[in-house]
């Protein structure tokens, strides 16, 4: 995410930790970039609803699943 905030993508990134959104956030905004943060577990449909709920109507041109275990 650190990446394509440097290379000036808006981003909606999505996690379980709140800390680490705001981490990336932040990073992002000091770059210029525009973030929608996330909170979620998408191991559960509640939280996959909650990333569509927050995507919904927003132009995604690259979609980037990193899921990581732990």
């Amino acid at each position: 995410a650190m990446r394509l905030a440097d290379a000036g993508l808006h981003l909606v990134i999505c996690a379980r930790s709140v800390q680490a959104l705001e981490a990336v956030a932040d990073y992002a905004k000091q770059r210029g970039g525009q973030t929608v943060t996330v909170a979620a577990d998408l191991t559960t449909a509640a939280g996959v609803n909650t990333l569509l709920e927050a995507a919904n109507g927003l132009d995604i041109g690259l979609l980037v699943a990193s899921a990581g275990y732990g």
